[in-house]
């Protein structure tokens, strides 16, 4: 009776478990016992009766076929055991790599979105391109006077709010030498993150550069291009962002203390309404943070200066000394050095000549 209640549970097991082979096969010395008893009962009962009476099946043979039963019972529960307890550990850490998974995926999404976002809003504050007009510029020429001056490098170490205002005549060299101070003040923070540099240089061929918004705007997205979760700090995205929206957005996304130099040239060729507008703006941004601003400014002589440019705050006006003769010194450097290099060439191949004739 409890080979027959037993039995057809640990053949279903054998089927729900196929992949063990020591539950299979202490499943199939449990049957391999109980066919061996069975075989010993058949035998028993092809005896006569007489046969039967003289060699009745012994208690011993029972005892021990139930003992052998009951072990491999065991055996296969144990396994089974082991089989459940391996399983569940199994889907627990498929369900921990589907959730890391899913957390990572989750993460790129919302990356994703975040970085929309944040182009969404730059792009609100502005979409001129701002540095070709820098980069033309650089290559037209090098200069280092600036940083050979004492108003220069003072400036440059202030530790509260200023300016230094370039003032000089057409075609002394200001456009060169203000882009020539972008790359210096680059290379001067490039071990300290804690600081920014933003510029705009105002192009007379370019209308749109003359656009007070457009000089604000790109200011702005260069000061926040480095911010991150902007999209967080935003507030009505959806609509243009005016001056007060881009002021009220920098306040959120910066510390107080944030160094920031600004280099802006070619102030004075803007209308004086929109002069007045953006040295309005860049003074506010000067009482709200660590603003060092270096701008360029035609000034002809015996000429008062604008009245707008005292928006700025701690002006100090200094002449830029005509610097065009420093910044043809790169260009006359390589006409020598190429003049040089085909003399010598000349040279040898005369000698070379000389010696084969």
């Amino acid at each position: 009776m409890e080979i027959g209640r037993s039995s057809p549970r640990h053949q279903e097991l054998a089927v729900l478990y196929p992949r063990s082979i020591t539950l299979q096969a202490h499943i199939n010395e449990y049957f391999i016992i109980v066919v061996r008893f069975c075989a010993s009962i058949l035998h028993f009962a092809q005896k006569s009766a007489l046969r039967q009476f003289a060699s009745t099946l012994s208690d011993a043979t029972i005892k021990t076929t139930q003992t052998e039963l009951a072990a491999r019972a065991k055996e296969i529960g144990d396994e089974i055991q082991l089989l459940v307890a391996r399983r569940i550990e199994d889907e627990a850490e498929e369900n921990s790599q589907f959730r890391s998974l899913s957390k990572k995926f989750s993460k790129s999404v919302s990356h994703q979105q975040d970085v929309a976002a944040k182009i969404r809003i730059l792009n609100k504050c502005s979409s001129y391109d701002y540095e070709t007009a820098w980069k033309q510029l650089r290559k037209s020429g090098n200069t280092t006077l600036f940083a050979q001056t004492t108003d220069y490098l003072e400036w440059r170490m202030q530790t509260k709010s200023c300016t230094l205002l370039y003032l000089g005549i057409l075609g002394c060299g200001k456009s060169v030498t203000m882009a020539n101070i972008v790359d210096d003040l680059n290379l001067s923070i490039a071990e300290n993150h804690k600081a920014s540099v933003a510029y705009f240089f105002i192009r007379p061929d370019i209308p749109a550069s003359l656009q007070a918004r457009t000089v604000i705007g790109a200011i702005v997205r260069q000061l926040l291009r480095a911010k991150h979760n902007l999209a967080n700090m935003a507030e009505g995205s959806n609509v243009a962002f005016g001056k007060e929206n881009m002021l009220s957005l920098l306040r959120r996304s910066m510390p107080r203390q944030h160094k920031i130099y600004l280099v802006l040239d070619g102030l004075d060729l803007c209308q004086p309404s929109g002069r007045s507008e953006v040295t309005k703006f860049l003074g506010q941004l000067q009482e709200n943070f660590w603003v060092l601003i270096c701008a360029s400014y035609r000034q002809e002589p015996n000429v008062e200066l604008d009245v707008t440019l005292h928006n700025f705050q701690s002006v100090k006006a200094v002449l830029l000394p005509d610097n065009e003769s420093d910044i043809r010194t790169p260009m006359a450097h390589v006409r020598s050095e190429k003049d040089r290099s085909i003399r010598s060439f000349f040279g040898w191949v005369t000698a070379l000549f000389k010696t084969y004739k």
